[in-house]
């Protein structure tokens, strides 16, 4: 359009010059350090538009090469960007050869060449070709900075795959602020530490992870539960009773009345040589709350058996016979040597709700009585029983490995 607007304008302009020059085409004499030129008016006309014509397509000539290695640039920008997608989308799609190359087709021209490296890295990973994925990722920091918080998740992220979780932990403590405390970091901390047994470092670390929302808040008081009775037990192993007495003092008033915390108690008191104090703990709970578990224990722990029999006796008084209970006086009255109500307590706890241990118990307990054959009749009996639950209880699948991706 603007090529056939400027061939009307020069015919109507070669139109009018015409009408105005026909009766006198005018002079024109140049002289410039002994030169002349003699010429008509529209003659020179004609030669200054031909010139300025010919000035004009020289100009854009020029501009078009000057701007031709930027626009250059910008298609192979474009070219970069076309690649990155299209290789974000085969790495989506687990095509990690294709997603390679791709990303690395025109990584010289990207905007962020680290984010490309980073990403193919990824994507060797996941091929398992761990060579070309240390050496994409050590580009990456080359390119972005030793410090760069991706670089150091993404590699902290593959350390935690390989179950590396101790480089991984020493990869994150390199992260700089605001990083460090960023959920996906916090998430990686709490693994590591969790699969490092660090139970201090993640009990310092639950007011982040509540803050953060990184642990839901269902998730929350199981976690704390998880913590609190691992540090009881280590606590335990030291056979130090103030040692176990400060990990409960640190055991926050809200979580105390747990069943998972006050077994863990009680088990660090007995590991560190005060039983008595152990199944008074036990005692005092279940005179509050009932609990099966916690009943279990109780018969379990070697403290003054007598004094744990008058417990037991009352609290079949109040809550009837059951097997659990049973099962506990059972192995309380085996201790003080009263076999005949140890045996009643064990047959009336199979009749009530037979289970493996009950089997086990009596067992053991008519071998010690020289019943040899029946002994060995409730043992097998036991075994048929366990080898059943064991067949009606679904298959765990493995826990899936947490991933920690970009």
């Amino acid at each position: 359009m603007r090529l056939v607007l400027t061939l009307l304008l020069v015919l109507v302009l070669g139109a009018a010059a015409g009408l105005l020059f026909q009766g006198d085409n005018g002079y024109v004499l140049l002289a410039w350090h002994g030169w002349s030129v003699e010429t008509s008016v529209l003659a020179l006309l004609l030669l200054l538009f031909v010139a300025g014509g010919a000035a004009r397509l020289a100009w854009g000539v020029i501009a078009q090469g000057w701007r031709l290695p930027r626009r250059w640039r910008a298609r192979q920008r474009e070219r970069a960007q076309s690649d990155l997608d299209a290789g974000m989308a085969a790495l989506l799609q687990g095509r990690w050869k294709e997603a390679e190359q791709q990303l690395l087709g025109h990584v010289s021209h990207a905007r962020t060449p680290a984010l490309n490296f980073i990403f193919a890295a990824r994507a060797a990973h996941l091929a398992g070709e761990t060579g070309r994925r240390d050496k994409f990722l050590r580009i990456a920091a080359d390119a972005a900075g030793q410090d760069d918080p991706t670089v150091l998740l993404t590699r902290a992220e593959f350390l935690i795959a390989e179950r590396d979780y101790r480089a991984a932990l020493a990869v994150l403590q390199q992260l700089p602020p605001p990083a460090d405390r960023s959920p996906k970091t916090l998430r990686a901390r709490q693994l590591c530490y969790r699969m490092l047994h660090e139970w201090e470092a993640l009990k310092a670390l639950l007011p982040a992870l509540r803050e953060q929302d990184v642990v839901a808040a269902d998730d929350w008081q199981p976690l704390a539960l998880e913590i609190h009775a691992a540090l009881l037990a280590r606590a335990g192993d030291t056979h130090e009773r103030e040692a176990v007495d400060r990990a409960w003092s640190d055991v926050p008033k809200s979580l105390r009345q747990a069943p998972t915390l006050v077994q863990a108690h009680a088990d660090a008191l007995a590991a560190a040589g005060d039983p008595q104090a152990a199944a008074a703990t036990l005692a005092e709970f279940l005179g509050k709350r009932w609990d099966e578990g916690l009943v279990m224990r109780f018969g379990e722990i070697e403290a003054d058996a007598e004094a744990q029999l008058h417990s037991v006796e009352k609290w079949l008084r109040q809550h009837g016979e059951q097997p659990a209970l049973l099962l506990t006086a059972a192995r309380l009255y085996k201790r003080r040597q009263i076999w005949g109500k140890a045996r009643s307590c064990l047959e009336r706890s199979i009749h009530i709700g037979p289970t493996p241990e009950a089997y086990l118990e009596l067992g053991a307990l008519l071998a010690e009585l020289g019943e040899s054959e029946q002994a060995q009749t409730a043992w097998r009996a036991g075994l048929e029983l366990a080898g059943r639950r064991q067949s009606n209880t679904p298959a765990q699948l493995p826990a899936p490995q947490p991933v920690v991706g970009l």
